[in-house]
């Protein structure tokens, strides 16, 4: 017979009531509004709280060591504390718009300012439970976000303080010992200090959260653009043996008999046709793109040089610098190029084109500037959604594979317009990818 389990089940018996306890005050992360899940974990841990409170007042009551007014006090407030906790519990548990981040910070301020008339009625700062002081500036650097969190943090300086002076008031016929106020100002700093770390470990919390709503949108970006991809292949691919059925039949037709109706035809037909090719090279794929290490300036340069080659009459202007070799697709990233280039020609033929190359920050930053009439709100609204144009004769499909491109790329794509729709810019950033 061996002891091991009789000593370890008593080991099993305390993880499971600890877990079974901890799930209770679980983080609600399946809460989409951030500060909602947080104001409704503070109602959990207000519970706690309250239980708490409840157990001690009644100990130190039936101790002799709260007096029968004082005890009729602390249960006044915590019956304002129950209900004030049983209305947000019930409003939140229903409520689906997002929480301004103000009411947590109301929330916040509520139970500090709790803390500070219970401790007030019960011995202030000789209170043990004055430590909670630490524990609501820690949950306020860690749950208040951004610049919210000063004035809050400011708040709990300043209950602290009343609570010293009420003390000090109390003893000033008796000198207060030096070690005294050297212990109220090393708990001031103690307050200050928690909070800071603990700030710190909210702003990094903050940044995460962040980055992973930007990666999911941009994952559901992505499947989204890649199903559309596939719908327009398939019917791009449906729509082309008719389409040339009809370019053959009528051809014939023109040769043994022309007329204006068929040259008209042919023309719709030859549209469509571009159309459709214009949808086929849209199939932009990221699992499909080939990155080579490539001097990316040279590249540019030299696809610049050939698109001005075939529009001799348009003014450029480069500002390209020495980015040094990285790794890129290049095919993609040409057709990208002459794609945005062609449309800023097609705005504005008359006036320059400016095309600006720089490295900075860990980042390369490209840009394609012209001087027309910008674009629409409309497409600004729907950036890299396909089919989106307002041009009678448009495809809305330039935008969508330099958007799906330098999404491939883990970059950002932003398009602006200038004051008063006078010249618009696109521009590409994207991190270095080296060999």
């Amino acid at each position: 017979m061996t002891l091991t389990p009789i000593l370890h089940s008593p080991f099993l018996i305390a993880e499971r009531w600890f877990t079974a306890i901890s799930s209770l005050f679980q983080y609600p992360f399946r809460q989409k509004d951030s500060e909602q899940a947080k104001i409704l974990w503070l109602v959990k841990v207000r519970w706690l709280a309250l239980g708490i409170l409840v157990f001690f007042a009644s100990l130190g009551y039936a101790a002799g060591l709260v007096p029968f007014t004082t005890f009729k006090a602390c249960t006044g407030v915590i019956g304002i504390v129950i209900l004030f906790n049983l209305i947000v519990q019930l409003h939140y548990q229903s409520k689906t718009l997002p929480v301004p981040q103000v009411i947590l910070c109301f929330h916040m301020a509520f139970d500090l300012g709790i803390l500070t008339l219970i401790l007030y009625l019960t011995h202030g700062i000789e209170n043990p439970f004055i430590a909670l002081y630490l524990f609501h500036a820690c949950l306020g650097g860690l749950l208040i976000p951004g610049y919210l969190t000063l004035p809050f943090l400011a708040l709990v300086h300043t209950a602290l303080l009343f609570l010293q002076l009420d003390y000090i008031s109390h003893l000033i016929e008796a000198p207060t010992s030096h070690s005294l106020q050297l212990a109220m100002i090393v708990f001031q700093l103690m307050v200050f200090g928690f909070w800071v770390v603990m700030r710190s470990l909210g702003h990094s919390f903050e940044q995460q959260a962040q980055s992973q709503v930007r990666l999911r949108i941009l994952s559901e970006t992505q499947d989204r653009l890649r199903a559309i991809g596939a719908l327009t292949a398939g019917f791009s691919h449906e729509f082309a043996s008719p389409l040339t059925t009809a370019k053959v039949r009528l051809q014939r037709a023109s040769k043994k008999n022309p007329s204006e109706e068929i040259s008209e035809a042919l023309a719709a037909i030859d549209a469509c046709e571009k159309v459709l090719h214009q949808m086929n090279d849209s199939q932009l794929d990221s699992r499909t793109f080939v990155p080579q290490p490539i001097s990316i300036h040279h590249l540019l340069l030299e696809v610049i040089e050939s698109w001005h080659q075939v529009n001799p009459n348009a003014i450029l202007e480069t500002k390209v610098n020495d980015v040094g070799t990285h790794l890129i697709p290049p095919v993609n990233f040409s057709q990208v190029i002459l794609n945005l280039m062609d449309n800023a020609y097609r705005e504005s033929p008359t006036t320059p084109i400016t095309i600006e190359l720089v490295k900075l920050d860990g980042q390369l930053h490209l840009s394609i500037q012209d001087q027309g009439p910008g674009f629409p709100d409309l497409v600004l609204k729907k950036l890299g959604e396909p089919f989106v144009t307002t041009k009678p004769e448009g495809t809305g499909l330039g935008l969508y594979v330099t958007s799906v491109f330098i999404q491939s790329l883990g970059g950002d794509l932003k398009v602006t317009s200038g004051p008063k729709n006078k010249g618009a810019t696109v521009k590409l950033s994207w991190p270095l990818w080296d060999e």
